[in-house]
Formats: C-alpha cells, sequence, structure tokens
C-alpha cells in the first residue's frame, strides 16, 4: 500500500512539473511570435482586477487589429491602472490573439487613438 502511495505522489508531481514547463515554453513561445511578428497599435482598459496577497493584478483590455475588435488579459504585477485610459498593444500579426499591452506610459494623443479604430 505504501509503495502505490509513493508512485502516486512521483506520478503526480510530475505532471504539476510538466504543467509548469508546458505553460512557461508556451508563454515564451508566444512572446517570441509577437516579437518576430509586432504590429503596434492603441488599447483600451476595459477592467482592471486588483487582488490582495500573492495574486498578481491584472488588466482587461481591448485594441483593433485590421478592423476587428480583439481582447486580452494581461497580469500588472504592482500597477494601478485606471479603466477607460489607452496604451500601447504589441500584436502579432499571425496570431492577433497574441497581444501584449505596455502600461508604462498612457497614449494621449486623440488622432493616434481615432487612427487606431476607437472613437473619440
Amino acid at each position: 500500500m505504501r509503495k502505490i502511495k509513493f508512485k502516486f505522489t512521483h506520478i503526480v508531481l510530475l505532471i504539476i512539473l510538466s504543467s509548469v514547463l508546458f505553460l512557461y515554453h508556451r508563454n515564451i513561445s508566444i512572446q517570441n511570435e509577437i516579437d518576430k511578428n509586432k504590429f503596434t497599435t492603441v488599447g483600451i482598459i476595459l477592467e482592471f482586477n486588483k487582488y490582495s496577497g500573492k495574486r498578481s493584478n491584472d488588466v482587461s483590455y481591448a485594441f483593433y487589429f485590421e478592423g476587428k475588435p480583439y481582447k486580452s488579459i494581461q497580469n500588472c504585477n504592482d500597477l494601478i491602472i485606471h479603466e477607460g485610459k489607452f496604451y500601447h498593444v504589441d500584436v502579432s500579426t499571425l496570431n492577433p490573439n497574441n497581444s501584449r499591452i505596455n502600461l508604462e506610459k498612457e497614449v494621449k494623443d486623440s488622432l493616434e487613438i481615432v487612427k487606431a479604430g476607437f472613437d473619440w
């Protein structure tokens, strides 16, 4: 009985480790894809979720690519972001569902915002 429990624990740990490695590799692959096929546009913050404890905050944002609207979510760690603000978004031209928002500097140029597909 003890040997079966020992093997089961090892199998569970192996599955968890494999999942973590897979997700890490997937994230790196997506970031590389964005870097190699990058198109920069403007996105709007739809929702900011602030969590307490060890969980990181995240933002939900929307943007347009080739006239079609897209939505995505990204972790934003300790940043405080306000809904309705505009920021640059890097989008993969191969798969526009792969994107990342740059929360370092808000976009305030109304011409750039309108050019990206938003009404001002």
